[in-house]
């Protein structure tokens, strides 16, 4: 692998391609990544800054420094979303479920809880498809071609609007996490459920700590973008 803007690695060359003027692509849809080929990274000096920054990524004190920088705005974002999933299932989703499902039969709580757990997943990923979006907007970046996710790390910018669509996604997982272990119903696909939690919490805490953000913020993106159908 050649590491661009590192030295004793210098950026890569294509060479000239005679088919070059058909193939307008760029980024992920270039045919050439069909052959093998390389694509430049952005080329980039590394200062004694970036090496400082990676460095402590892989150090117990630059671990701690982070949890206790980060660690109160996730737990507070965490109890923002249980009270807000608990006002709007009461005030909002529960009533309109009352009032859409007839009443009557063995399977009606249990359509019930479905329509509850769709209601606030959609209602949910809506929102946080379109504060998504927004967050992007105000990044001076783009994900387009993805050689851009490396481009000056680890001392890429980090917002405070990206930085908090961040934690939001992290909180909302940590405490999907926490209602399916100790408040909701049971349902068959409590370990897919669970599985898929942990896993996700895993993946949103390590790309953050490590600056991979821009890479992370695609996935983020479309995760919270998808709209879950409960099947219980």
């Amino acid at each position: 692998m050649v590491l661009a803007g590192i030295e004793g690695h210098p950026r890569p060359s294509l060479a000239q391609d005679p088919a070059a003027p058909f193939l307008s692509l760029s980024g992920g849809l270039d045919v050439r990544r069909i052959g093998g080929s390389v694509l430049p990274l952005p080329a980039w000096d590394v200062s004694e800054k970036h090496r400082q920054a990676a460095t402590a990524l892989t150090t117990q004190d630059g671990l701690m420094a982070e949890m206790e920088a980060t660690l109160p705005a996730v737990l507070g974002l965490v109890a923002i979303v249980f009270v807000l999933r608990w006002l709007i299932m009461t005030w909002v989703i529960t009533p309109a479920g009352r009032r859409l499902i007839p009443p009557g039969g063995h399977r009606w709580e249990k359509t019930l809880s479905r329509f509850e757990s769709a209601g606030w997943e959609a209602l949910w990923y809506t929102c946080s498809c379109s504060y998504g979006l927004w967050v992007y907007q105000q990044e001076t970046w783009s994900c387009w071609p993805t050689t851009n996710f490396w481009e000056g790390w680890p001392l890429q910018s980090f917002d405070p609007q990206f930085r908090l669509y961040y934690l939001v996604g992290l909180a909302f997982y940590t405490q999907a996490l926490l209602s399916l272990l100790l408040l909701d119903k049971p349902r068959s696909d409590y370990w897919e459920y669970l599985i898929h939690h942990l896993v996700t919490i895993f993946l949103i805490s390590v790309s953050f700590y490590t600056r991979i953000q821009r890479c992370a913020y695609t996935v983020l993106y479309t995760l919270m973008t998808y709209t879950h159908i409960p099947a219980h």
